[in-house]
């Protein structure tokens, strides 16, 4: 984290807040049940935020060759592909985004208890909360104090709308570049246009 040049006040310095925070909660954990090879929940049936999904490109474009981005598009165009996720290595069942993995993922089992995991009890890992929804779903309205949903997306269809590892509109590309290099006030000016 951290490893992408960004503005300090941008989108993307607001999620990187957030992995450190949950990623932090984690670490002081005693005896943590998800761990690498433990992809039991690991399915493609679950949204993640534009921001979310903002970092996951570009870690996959410096991590991934353009064949192999375009791989995981071709399996997230299949028809009906609501199983395992697209980033689960079958070899030996780790995350191939793990240090991009979205936000769900990094709270799955650690703040919640909505789960159908075996090795999670009814109870939450932790008592500490994170109020991730600012700066990926929720965004302030300019000029008020009004607050607007984004909604997000399942993560096979942001991943389907990309070719070679790019986004395909313009107004995402420019959104993209402004998740990164631009205040979180300017990103959400360009939302609007």
């Amino acid at each position: 984290m951290g490893k992408y040049n960004h503005h300090p006040n941008s989108i993307i310095a607001n999620l990187e807040y957030y992995f450190k925070e949950l990623d932090s909660i984690q670490k002081d954990l005693s005896n943590p049940v998800c761990r690498k090879g433990c992809s039991g929940c690991c399915s493609n049936d679950f949204e993640i935020s534009m921001t979310e999904f903002f970092y996951i490109l570009r870690y996959m474009n410096i991590h991934f060759s353009v064949s192999t981005i375009e791989e995981f598009r071709r399996k997230a165009q299949e028809p009906f592909h609501f199983g395992p996720c697209l980033f689960i290595d079958h070899n030996d069942e780790s995350c191939q985004i793990y240090e991009a993995r979205p936000l769900i993922c990094r709270k799955y089992g650690l703040l919640d208890n909505l789960t159908d995991c075996p090795l999670l009890s009814d109870v939450p890992l932790s008592e500490k909360n994170v109020n991730t929804a600012d700066g990926t779903f929720l965004f302030v309205l300019p000029g008020t104090d009004k607050k607007f949903y984004v909604g997000g997306h399942p993560l096979i269809y942001w991943i389907e709308h990309t070719e070679n590892g790019q986004l395909a509109s313009e107004k995402m590309k420019r959104l993209y570049e402004a998740a990164f290099s631009e205040d979180e006030r300017q990103f959400v000016k360009m939302l609007f246009l």
